[in-house]
């Protein structure tokens, strides 16, 4: 069962033996050559891991290598609803206005698990490649518009924090199979405008770069941002490290980056002495009577002449953060104009350079401010910009807005007092709610879709929630159970007032369900003979193993006996039919009959077959024998016996 070990962790690019130099585009290819896009190679790159779970300690015992169309590592189980969980709303005692939320659970299950008309979240506990698996074949058929958004994920950073037992010499091999497999299900998931953020450390974020250009196509990547998870004092354990590591990584895709349309927002820096340098004028606007309306191009210009204004320079002891909150509104800076800017200088040629001040109303027809009215003041040569404008209060503290970059500080996201958010406590890799709530608020909308398949304490998830975006959660172990559903229910309660709560007025509210991934189609019987896990039940059964093998099945009629299911292969027409029995046929060694068990009947054969007889070819997918002679099989049927075929497949 185990796999042998095949090639070396090696990286391949284009015309590696040409100089970059003298590259002549026109030049036909040559024989040395490679494709454009660079790729990464490791050790059984073409196979797949297989790991026994350790539900308690959230990870897998022991990793097997595996064929990539093992069904251990392929087949679509079923998902077991467990609960629902829904927060109702009543009036607070002694308020008239104030709300409060008591958490109610049922068994109200959903006959379309995807649809959030009534739900905002859906919790899957399970192997997250297996829930991956499921999840792609419901969103098969949902339209482009109901597929996820954002994908949001924190994967272990090495095979040491997923496996109990890993060879020092084979581990990058095993995560970046981990990883290419969950990640090819990922981006299958998204919407064709959705975006994946992936988290990484030092160790991987080089392999892991190469590795998602080639799921995601390098051309669709966006940035590579950085986030400073402690502060320099916050460090432990690297007092002989030469070069102290206090970053993580955040690598950002698009699905196709052509129709992505991710926000321009803006971030808060924490106020500093070169802030207030640089805004050292107080203003006064005073009254303003209209002066000149002006066209330029198609947009209309306004320009007003100011009364009763004052402007004071700000002396060298007050510039500090006492005095610019109390005087916050009036604070300003003068900026210069660069004569490049035509539509600046248009105005500054249109007002008088003796010391008034003037504002200016206009609305833009494009860019961040496109179609709102917005106000610029102007004094001589100069533009005149409020302080306001640019930066904002928060916590008694002035904070700095500007535009988003790539480079995220513990000022700005800082991780202290992490660990009382969601009141769960997780040492291993918790992430501020602020890291979240940014990726999404820079990402998504109201009710967009959010995913995370490795759900640790749930952050993802919580915050999605207080943002009113749907979620579905995938955790591979107990903390679903120990962590996420108490986290999600404090959420939901209004009790979790930590994190983001208060930047979001979050009071309360909503619901989500919960799932078990459902046992594996396949079994031993009491006698330790491979067999199908009857306790799926046949039509369960039935429906997995069709969209185990990629067809999508159709709704199966009580008095049925069979599963039909279809797919499009090349442009063909392909269907399966499956029918399964507890009494199976069995033959012996020599291809007798030793166990007739429940045959299916040529009439009942001829029954199914009008079902499929136009599709451009049949599999039959059974355990019963089939009453029908050899050349009375249509030739564009193959009759696959199972479970034999399959487990004659694991043993290759």
């Amino acid at each position: 069962m185990a796999k042998k070990y095949k090639g070396s962790l090696t990286l391949e690019w284009k015309n590696k033996n040409k100089s970059i130099l003298f590259l002549d585009e026109t030049e036909n290819p040559r024989s040395t050559d490679v494709d454009l896009d660079t790729k990464l190679h490791w050790v059984n790159e073409d196979e797949s891991l297989y790991f026994e779970l350790d539900e308690k300690e959230a990870k897998g015992k022991k990793a097997y290598w595996v064929d990539r169309k093992d069904i251990r590592v392929k087949e679509v189980r079923p998902l077991i609803h467990q609960k629902t969980y829904r927060a109702e709303e009543h009036k607070k005692k002694d308020s008239l206005l104030e709300k409060e939320f008591t958490i109610k659970e049922s068994n109200e299950d959903f006959k379309d698990i995807l649809s959030f008309d009534d739900n905002d979240g859906i919790l899957i506990k399970g192997d997250n490649l297996l829930a991956l698996n499921i999840l792609v074949k419901l969103f098969e058929s949902k339209p482009e518009g109901e597929k996820v958004k954002c994908i949001c994920i924190d994967p272990p950073y090495n095979t040491k924090n997923a496996f109990e037992y890993y060879d020092d010499n084979i581990e990058h091999s095993e995560w970046l199979t981990l990883m290419r497999d969950r990640l090819v299900l990922l981006q299958k998931l998204l919407k064709e405008d959705g975006v994946i953020f992936t988290q990484a450390n030092i160790d991987e974020i080089g392999y892991l770069r190469v590795l998602m250009d080639s799921v995601f196509g390098r051309n669709n990547f966006i940035s590579q941002i950085c986030w400073q998870r402690t502060s320099q004092r916050g460090v432990l354990g690297q007092g002989q490290t030469p070069i102290i590591d206090i970053i993580e990584f955040i690598l950002v895709y698009s699905k196709d980056k052509q129709l992505s349309n991710m926000k321009k927002i803006r971030k808060s820096v924490l106020a500093n002495d070169k802030l207030y340098n640089q805004y050292d004028k107080k203003i006064f606007i005073g009254e303003r009577k209209l002066y000149k309306e002006l066209e330029n191009g198609e947009d209309t210009i306004r320009i007003y002449k100011h009364f009763n204004f004052k402007i004071e320079t700000i002396p060298k002891e007050n510039k500090n953060e006492e005095y610019y909150k109390n005087h916050f509104l009036t604070i300003a800076r003068y900026d210069t104009q660069q004569k490049e800017s035509s539509l600046e200088q248009f105005i500054l040629s249109n007002i008088e350079k003796n010391d008034t001040l003037f504002s200016v109303d206009r609305i833009p027809r494009q860019g961040k401010s496109k179609n709102k009215l917005i106000t610029t003041y102007y004094i001589n040569d100069n533009v005149a910009y409020f302080l306001n404008k640019y930066a904002k209060i928060v916590d008694n503290k002035i904070f700095r807005l500007i535009d988003m970059n790539n480079y995220w500080s513990d000022d700005e996201i800082p991780t202290a007092g992490i660990a009382n958010e969601g009141n769960v406590e997780f040492k291993r890799s918790k992430k501020p709610e602020l890291l979240i709530n940014r990726i999404l608020e820079i990402s998504t909308e109201v009710d967009d879709i959010v995913l995370d398949c490795f759900g640790g304490s749930g952050t993802t998830f919580a915050v999605a929630h207080k943002m009113g975006r749907k979620w579905i959660g995938v955790e591979i172990g107990n903390h679903a159970d120990t962590h996420i559903i108490p986290r999600m229910k404090n959420v939901m309660s209004g009790e979790d007032q930590s994190g983001i709560s208060k930047s979001v007025e979050w009071k309360g509210g909503g619901s989500f369900s919960y799932y078990h991934l459902g046992h594996s189609i396949i079994s031993l019987d009491k006698k330790g003979n491979p067999d199908f896990n009857w306790k799926l039940g046949r039509t369960e059964l039935e429906r997995s193993l069709l969209m185990t093998y990629d067809y999508e099945p159709e709704a199966s009629q009580k008095k049925d006996h069979f599963t039909i299911g279809h797919k499009l292969a090349g442009g063909k027409k392909i269907s399966a039919i499956a029918t399964l029995s507890e009494d199976p046929t069995i033959l012996n060694a020599k291809g007798e009959v030793e166990n007739p068990g429940e045959f299916l009947s040529f009439m009942e054969f001829q029954t199914i077959w009008k079902r499929v007889e136009k599709s451009d070819f049949v599999y039959l997918y059974t355990n019963r024998g089939v009453e029908i002679s050899e050349s009375e099989i249509p030739e564009n049927l193959e009759i696959v016996k199972v479970p034999s075929s399959i487990f004659q497949e694991l043993e290759e």
